[in-house]
C-alpha cells in the first residue's frame, strides 16, 4: 500500500490514502481465480449406471477419476445391495450388504481399502452368524453362533508377520 501526505498552507494536517490496485491486475486475478473453480467442478461427477432395463443398477461421486463418499449398488428390483464409503478411490468406513429382501447381510469397516475393526454377517432371519475382528486387513477374532444365537465357537487368530528382504 502507497501513502501520500498532502499539506495545506491554510491548515496543518496529512490525508493518507490507499493506492488503487491497476484494474489490469484485478481482472487478471479474478480470470485465475475462475478458472480454478471451474476447473475443480470439472473433475467431479455423480456417476449412475443402470441395467439393461433401464433400472438404475449403481450410482456414486467421481472425484479426479476416483471414487469420493458414498457408493450404491442396486438389485434389478430396486432394493439396496450395497453401500460402500470411499475416500480417494478407496474404500474406507462402514460397507453394508443386503440380501435382496432387504435384511441386513454384512457390516463391515474398512480403512484404507483394508478390514479393520468389526465384521458382522448376518443369518437370513436377521440373527448374528459371524462376528470378526480386524486389524490392517488382518482377521484377529472369530465367534460363530447358531440360528438360535447361541455362541458356537470362539477363535482368536496369531498375528502372522512378513519380512520381506
Amino acid at each position: 500500500m502507497k501513502h501520500f501526505q498532502f499539506h495545506s498552507d491554510s491548515r496543518n494536517f496529512c490525508e493518507v490514502q490507499k493506492a488503487s490496485i491497476h484494474p489490469i491486475i484485478s481482472l487478471i486475478v479474478f480470470l485465475f481465480a475462475t478458472i480454478l473453480i471451474n476447473s475443480s467442478f470439472a473433475l467431479a461427477e455423480i456417476r449412475k449406471e443402470f441395467y439393461p432395463s433401464g433400472k438404475l443398477r449403481s450410482e456414486g461421486n467421481i472425484v479426479d477419476g476416483k471414487k469420493e463418499g458414498i457408493h450404491k449398488e442396486y438389485y434389478e428390483n430396486g432394493q439396496l445391495w450395497i453401500e460402500d464409503n470411499y475416500e480417494n478411490g478407496k474404500l474406507d468406513g462402514l460397507s453394508n450388504i443386503y440380501y435382496e429382501s432387504g435384511q441386513l447381510w454384512i457390516e463391515e469397516n474398512y480403512k484404507n481399502d483394508k478390514k479393520n475393526g468389526v465384521y458382522r454377517e448376518y443369518y437370513k432371519t436377521g440373527g448374528l452368524r459371524f462376528r470378526d475382528i480386524y486389524k490392517n486387513d488382518i482377521k484377529i477374532n472369530r465367534k460363530e453362533y447358531t440360528e438360535e444365537g447361541q455362541l458356537k465357537f470362539d477363535q482368536d487368530y496369531p498375528q502372522i508377520t512378513l519380512f520381506i528382504k
